[in-house]
């Protein structure tokens, strides 16, 4: 069916009007951007409608001037306007034009000011890079030559094998770890009004490790008359390489005794002379070589003779003397076993039962033997040898308070409770004073040392009830009975007669 049209035209269904294109909207203005003396950037979106005809070209116009930019392209863009005038502000409107015409001028951009005339910085001399090319030492860069228009600030980024070091962006640089076997260089960047452009530094060779530095010297004590303990602190820094072994060095005599290992701890120097003051300095040694020494210790005197607490002695240590005639004379020597035959988390017994002759405060080996049949703590220590020897026991009550007062590992204060005991060399017969003992001076039984009483507490043989037993405190010296069911420490200890 057809419309008739009074003109005699006559339209049939199905059949569309094409209508014919027409020049694009208006393109919607971006930020404009002054990007030197004389140019600037000015961003567009193209318009909703192109008109029917694909766009071609967008033109940038400046306020004043006159003066323009293109870009051919359809879509959304951003124009370089060239050619402007140094030190002035423009602002810049877009068309978009396709083959019927050119658009209606977008809104004006916001307002921008060139540059001042003149030429952004060149370099001429790159810069140099200078200082001792291993670890822990600082490098240091110049800015090199440059050109270009007054006032020239500069910026420093140091690279690793060519990539950013992070936070390193000053003029020097202090040579770390991760840089060892690896090419250092520097980066300055000089940057004026008008712009700015970056130099490379010349490049170090492969990083190297260095000594390193000086251990943190500590305590000293005699090990015994003719050696001591000497007490250090790892260096801050290992030189990038790990340490390997700490020498420590006597004065007089400069006889050494070394400790392999990478961390601090304690050096035993043996052949000494007995009856002679010493100080010590302790030195660390790696792949590279050996530092600088530490400053000395304190002045320490060997004894002249006799056994000195914390004494490699008899398979363990000298922990002190006991009299079992409980008259201050001495009769044994006491020695405790090494840390590693210390028992953790053992019961006296597991029943709370009676166990009769167990109650010596000073029969250590009868107590054990009698333990033995009704007590799996008893029973190993008398079957365990340690370093060749047999006639290892769960110490008494006395005996193992003498091991706290002469081998105590902290600095905490005393309990006021405890001290008591007629079997220690010499007898004591009043408790502890807050500071008396005072932390042991065998370094190799404080606190976290290789040789320490770990608090709190330490199972003794000696029966305090049919239920209970005693137990030892090494923190403060506390002296308790508690249930045997509990689960406490024990370490073995054997006695020399003397």
């Amino acid at each position: 069916m057809g419309l008739n049209i009074g003109s005699g035209l006559t339209f049939t269904s199905g059949i569309s009007l094409t209508l014919p294109p027409t020049a694009p909207d208006a393109p919607t203005i971006g930020s404009a951007t002054a990007t030197g003396a004389t140019t600037a950037t000015v961003a567009f979106t193209a318009p909703a409608s192109d008109g029917g005809s694909t766009i071609t070209t967008y033109t940038a116009t400046s306020s004043p001037g006159n003066i323009t930019g293109t870009l051919s392209q359809a879509g959304s863009g951003t124009i370089t306007v060239s050619g402007l005038t140094a030190s002035t502000s423009y602002t810049f409107t877009v068309t978009a034009t396709n083959s019927v015409g050119t658009s209606s001028a977008s809104a004006a951009s916001n307002s921008i000011t060139t540059s001042a005339a003149g030429t952004a910085p060149v370099n001429t001399v790159a810069p140099v890079l200078s200082g001792t090319q291993t670890f822990g030492s600082t490098l240091s860069c110049t800015t090199g030559t440059w050109t270009g228009t007054a006032t020239i600030t500069y910026t420093y980024q140091w690279t690793r094998n060519g990539s950013n070091i992070n936070t390193a962006t000053s003029s020097t640089y202090t040579l770390v770890q991760a840089d060892i076997n690896n090419v250092i260089r520097c980066v300055v960047t000089g940057t004026n009004s008008i712009g700015n452009s970056s130099a490379t530094s010349n490049a170090t060779g492969d990083i190297s490790a260095n000594v390193p530095g000086a251990p943190t010297i500590g305590p000293a004590s005699a090990a015994s008359t003719t050696s001591a303990y000497v007490q250090y602190t790892a260096p801050a820094s290992n030189g990038g390489a790990t340490i390997t072994t700490y020498t420590a060095t006597s004065s007089p005599g400069n006889i050494t005794g070394t400790l392999s290992q990478a961390g601090s701890g304690i050096i035993t120097v043996s052949g000494l002379t007995a009856g002679t003051s010493y100080t010590f300095t302790v030195t660390a040694t790696n792949s590279v070589g050996t530092g600088s020494a530490s400053a000395a210790s304190s002045s320490i005197t060997t004894p002249a003779s006799g056994l000195v607490i914390g004494q490699s002695y008899g398979g363990g240590y000298y922990a002190g003397q006991i009299s079992t005639t409980g008259n201050g004379v001495a009769t044994h020597n006491l020695v405790i076993a090494p840390t590693s035959s210390t028992q953790f988390g053992m019961q006296w017994n597991d029943n709370n039962s009676d166990v009769p002759g167990a109650t010596s405060v000073i029969d250590g080996p009868t107590n054990t033997t009698n333990m033995a049949s009704s007590s799996y703590l008893a029973f190993s220590i008398q079957a365990s040898p340690i370093n060749g020897y047999f006639d290892w026991y769960l110490p008494a009550k006395n005996e193992l308070e003498i091991c706290y007062y002469n081998l105590k590992p902290t600095t905490d204060v005393n309990s006021s409770s405890a001290g008591t005991n007629t079997n220690a060399v010499p007898s004591r017969d009043s408790n502890y004073s807050s500071g008396d003992p005072s932390q042991t001076a065998a370094l190799p039984f404080r606190l976290n040392q290789s040789q320490a009483f770990g608090p709190p507490t330490y199972w003794s043989s000696t029966q305090a009830s049919s239920t209970n037993a005693w137990l030892q405190g090494f923190q403060n010296g506390f002296q308790n009975s508690y249930y045997k069911s509990n689960f406490s420490r024990a370490r073995p200890v054997r006695r020399v007669a003397v």
